[in-house]
């Protein structure tokens, strides 16, 4: 018993902290940005946002639809939404995360995640189930872009 405590110790500190959420929210709902959730209809969308400033399609993409609003871009298929990205301050995670936040303030939300670079940005992913993330870039240690998503 005391070596199965143990081990539920140690995963707690492994796990990232997500301000109480993730023990009640589902993948989707922990993956929500600007109110938008992975899955969600373009219905339910722009019932939320109203009508995207532009709409459009690409076939040969792995989400073919864009919903661009100002701040706020939405990409999707026919099942639903499958990524939102936003470089504006006035859209954030569940657990309150936003473009302009500290390193230190993402940590305290969802914990450390390793870093990487591309492009002169460094990236750092927040992992869940079913190949759903969040990435969140930063540029001198302050959130520049927050992005969720999931693969194909």
């Amino acid at each position: 018993m005391k070596a199965l405590t143990a081990l539920m110790m140690i995963f707690a500190q492994l796990t990232p902290a997500y301000a109480g959420v993730s023990s009640v929210a589902s993948p989707e709902e922990r993956l929500t940005l600007g109110g938008i959730a992975i899955g969600q209809s373009e219905a339910s969308v722009t019932a939320l946002l109203g009508n995207p400033k532009k709409r459009t399609e690409e076939s040969d993409f792995f989400l073919p639809i864009t919903l661009s609003y100002p701040g706020l871009v939405v990409s999707l298929d026919e099942q639903g939404v499958g990524g939102v990205h936003s470089p504006s301050e006035k859209f954030c995670t569940l657990a309150n995360v936003c473009p302009g936040m500290t390193y230190a303030q993402v940590t305290e939300a969802y914990g450390h995640a390793d870093p990487y670079e591309r492009d002169g940005r460094v990236f750092r992913d927040y992992l869940w189930d079913d190949g759903c993330w969040l990435r969140i870039s930063f540029q001198a240690n302050v959130a520049t872009t927050v992005e969720t998503t999931c693969s194909p």
